[in-house]
C-alpha cells in the first residue's frame, strides 16, 4: 500500500468539488479487481454526523429489510447463524455505537434523498477516475452505510450478487 500511496501523490486526480480523489492510473488499473490507496473528503461529512445517521436510520426501518445490525461478543469463526442475541435496540445502538460492541448496515441509503445525492456525488468521482459510465453500465445503483463499534469483528460473506461495475444490464 506504501508504494500505491506515493504513485498516487504523483499522478493525483483532484478537483475542489471532488469527494474522491487519487491516481488516476492505478484506480483505472486497480478498479473493481484490486485494493488500492483512494483518498477521500468524507470524514466529517454532515450526512455522517451521528444524528444524521440516527434519523436515517429511523427513516430506513419503516422496511425491516433495510436495517441489519447486532451487538455482542463475537468471534472469527461465528459465522452468520451465530448472531449473539440482541441486547440493545437498533435507538440505542446507533446512539451508543461507540461502546455497545455493534455493527449496522444502513441499506438502501439512497432513499433519502440527501444521501442519493451523494450517492451521485461518489458515482461522479468514480465515473471521473474509471474513464467509465458507470451508471449506464449499472441496473441498480443503492448505497449502504456500514457502522461498527470500535474493535468490533465485522461479520463477512461472499457476494451473492456483483459489486460495483460487475452488475450489467
Amino acid at each position: 500500500m506504501q508504494g500505491d500511496k506515493q504513485m498516487a501523490s504523483q499522478n493525483l486526480s483532484t478537483n475542489q468539488q471532488s469527494l474522491l480523489w487519487g491516481d488516476e492510473f492505478l484506480f483505472r488499473s486497480n478498479f473493481n479487481r484490486t485494493p488500492f490507496y483512494l483518498e477521500h473528503s468524507l470524514a466529517g461529512h454532515p450526512l455522517f454526523e451521528k444524528s444524521r445517521l440516527i434519523q436515517l436510520a429511523n427513516l430506513l426501518q419503516r422496511d425491516p429489510g433495510n436495517i441489519s445490525f447486532d451487538s455482542g461478543d463475537i468471534h472469527v469463526e461465528d459465522g452468520w447463524n451465530k448472531r449473539p442475541p440482541k441486547q440493545y435496540t437498533l435507538d440505542e445502538v446507533m446512539e451508543r455505537i461507540e461502546c455497545t460492541g455493534a455493527w449496522v448496515i444502513l441499506k438502501r441509503t439512497e432513499k433519502d434523498p440527501p444521501y442519493r445525492a451523494l450517492m451521485n456525488e461518489i458515482m461522479s468521482d468514480i465515473e471521473r477516475l474509471s474513464g467509465r459510465n458507470i451508471r449506464k453500465e449499472t441496473k441498480n445503483l443503492e448505497a449502504h452505510i456500514l457502522l461498527t463499534s470500535p474493535g468490533r469483528i465485522t461479520p463477512f460473506r461472499s457476494r451473492e450478487r456483483p459489486t460495483l461495475g460487475e452488475e450489467r444490464r
